[in-house]
């Protein structure tokens, strides 16, 4: 299974990236991410980020997918906060690659997205 943590739900993946996940992970579950107000400290990131693993750890618990992880994609401190937990509890944690296409046209910039593949958080 994979718990996909972004602010980016399945139903906007392209086809290449729910195809991959599907076949890397089995089925795909959407977790909203958190909106992480930007005057909090990091006492209140921290417990947050407690909150999600805590709620993390009761979906994949009841998995029953061979391969289990999480798309974690957001806010730099609470993604931070949220990779260490898991990985210290020994849970894959990945993150989706793209490569990036920009176009101008007349005044304006059009930037496209590819996913490209998924790739491990190591530490």
């Amino acid at each position: 299974m994979l718990i996909n943590l972004s602010n980016h739900p399945v139903s906007s993946w392209s086809n290449n990236q729910i195809e991959t996940a599907q076949k890397q992970f089995g089925k795909i579950i959407d977790m909203d991410f958190p909106n992480v107000n930007p005057n909090w400290s990091e006492v209140e990131i921290e417990e947050l980020s407690d909150k999600y693993f805590d709620d993390i750890i009761l979906i994949l618990n009841n998995s029953k997918e061979k391969t289990n992880a999480v798309h974690v994609m957001g806010e730099l401190n609470f993604t931070f906060n949220i990779v260490t937990k898991l990985l210290n509890n020994r849970i894959i944690c990945v993150a989706s690659t793209t490569q990036r296409n920009t176009k101008n046209i007349g005044d304006k910039k059009l930037t496209e997205f590819n996913f490209v593949k998924f790739r491990k958080y190591n530490y």
